[in-house]
């Protein structure tokens, strides 16, 4: 059962998040790893708030963002990619329910996420200088993630691609998407393995003094 109301987030602790939460992972958990799961929901917490019906700045607005992901403008779901889909149904206010709008159509944007039907998945790793995103591109390969920070940080870049990128935004919605990943398994994050250090190469035997072999007459001394 999905839940929307016309303006503002819902708490990620709150029922409607958990509820529209676990909508969202039964229609992806298919072709998505939990960990990908996790980092699409923490964008979308300090995105839409979990709000299928949330418009950007909570102003109604069809050349702003409008719902889970802030599709920008929200015309081209509104009029296009969202259309015809199963539960389209959205709402055009923030003061009340408009005719034909119900909680649904948080269905019809998750299939357009899925099957990223906007076309927003676009190739921008190298815009990030502080972690590497190197395997999270093509939207294939972010489907098979199994970091949930490597996931957060790179929906945010090659998906939502928000005006702040910067490191303390992802860190604050790493948080969220850890929550999250508790939420729709059960079970606490896992510890991402860490990359081993290898070995420091064996220091070769020292010099003697002066860098410079011994005459031969040395060594026959000491023996």
């Amino acid at each position: 059962m999905w839940y929307a109301k016309p303006s503002g987030a819902y708490s990620i602790n709150s029922d409607e998040a958990a509820n529209n939460m676990f909508e969202m992972y039964n229609l992806l958990h298919d072709e998505f790893t939990d960990e990908a799961i996790a980092g699409i929901l923490g964008n979308i917490g300090a995105e839409g708030g979990y709000n299928p019906w949330r418009w950007q700045y909570d102003k109604y607005n069809p050349k702003n963002g409008y719902g889970l992901v802030q599709f920008t403008p929200a015309s081209g779901y509104i009029d296009e990619y969202g259309k015809g889909l199963i539960g389209y149904s959205p709402n055009l206010s923030v003061t009340g329910k408009t005719p034909g709008a119900t909680p649904e159509d948080g269905k019809a944007q998750t299939y357009v996420i899925k099957h990223d039907r906007a076309g927003k998945y676009l190739d921008r790793r190298s815009w990030c200088n502080y972690y590497d995103l190197s395997n999270t591109y093509p939207y294939s390969k972010f489907k098979q993630i199994t970091d949930i920070e490597e996931a957060t940080i790179a929906w945010l870049f090659n998906y939502e691609a928000p005006a702040d990128r910067g490191q303390d935004v992802a860190q604050y919605r790493v948080g969220l998407a850890n929550t999250c990943y508790t939420i729709i398994t059960g079970n606490p994050p896992p510890t991402p393995t860490p990359t081993p250090t290898p070995p420091s190469p064996t220091p070769a035997p020292p010099l003697p003094i002066g860098g410079r072999k011994l005459p031969l007459m040395y060594y026959l001394r000491r023996v």
